[in-house]
């Protein structure tokens, strides 16, 4: 879809990619921190 409709090239898609997991994670990795039930694996051992 970005290639095609936006005409991105292979570089921006993979650095558009990037970055959208990297939010999506660090927003995950933020709320693990602050939850009670946080084990090793997430919740729980």
């Amino acid at each position: 879809m970005l290639k095609q409709e936006l005409g991105v090239s292979d570089e921006v898609k993979q650095q558009w990619i990037q970055h959208w997991i990297a939010l999506g994670f660090g927003a995950l990795e933020k709320q693990l921190a602050a939850s009670p039930r946080r084990g090793r694996f997430c919740f729980g051992e």
